[in-house]
């Protein structure tokens, strides 16, 4: 049987090797350098904004990024070549199983690379303003969580809605009720929003508070890998119902 780490990889190669994929961490890190540049004393005045609501503006724009492009790029939205999709997949021979592992595996290496990529700004911007590294820290986690669901999530998109135009509302339908109508609702569920969590996480909220929606969106992306592999037994019905 072939292993989901397969999947994983031939995903990864394409979204950082690919030109698409490249252009992609070029855009991402020169908005981190902006914003860098933007902490410095001298840096354009830092908005108008005071240093917490500063720190908290670009950490909010890297969750948002991340969770973004994690869907994007797994919904083929942002195609990178040489990616497989789900329904390409379901048609080889993995297994529904390797198949679902596979784009958890993926959607959780990308997102941890993006995270990971912008922590040296990240951190280098909160050391100039005396921020507290650890909501730095707890915004990376929250960041990583998120985007690892969005991925595996964006996957299943990308292999339940073949119609470009309609998968891009769907999926642009679904960003917005996860980072702003989630956001909105009261206190436990708005930490279904990862920027709902980062408020808590530079507000000084215990642990355990910020934690749990970290744990919510890895539960998320596992739920997801069910429907990806329910999804690849689908069309295997389907191409199977059709060549009889």
């Amino acid at each position: 049987m072939l292993a989901p780490d397969a999947v994983a990889r031939g995903d990864l190669r394409a979204r950082l090797g690919s030109s698409q994929g490249v252009l992609v961490q070029t855009v991402y890190l020169g908005a981190w350098a902006a914003f860098t540049v933007l902490s410095l004393p001298a840096g354009g005045g830092r908005l108008g904004l005071d240093d917490a609501d500063f720190l908290r503006f670009g950490l909010s724009i890297q969750i948002v990024a991340v969770t973004y492009l994690s869907s994007a790029v797994a919904s083929s939205e942002i195609a990178a070549a040489g990616e497989k999709g789900v329904a390409d997949l379901a048609l080889s021979a993995f297994s529904p199983r390797a198949v679902a592992l596979g784009k958890l595996l993926s959607g959780a290496g990308y997102a941890a690379y993006l995270v990971a990529v912008g922590l040296p700004f990240a951190f280098l911007s909160a050391g100039l303003w005396e921020f507290p590294a650890r909501s730095v820290a707890w915004a990376a986690a929250i960041g990583a969580g998120a985007g690892t669901a969005a991925g595996v999530w964006g996957a299943w998109l990308g292999g339940r809605v073949a119609e470009g135009l309609m998968r891009g509302i769907l999926h642009w339908t679904a960003l917005l009720v996860v980072l702003w109508g989630a956001y909105t609702l009261p206190f436990p569920w708005s930490l279904a929003s990862p920027l709902a969590a980062l408020d808590l996480a530079i507000g000084g909220a215990p642990s355990l508070v910020v934690g749990t929606s970290v744990t919510f969106y890895l539960a998320a992306a596992g739920t997801g890998a069910a429907f990806v592999a329910a999804r690849v037994r689908c069309l295997r019905l389907e191409e199977s119902d059709g060549q009889g």
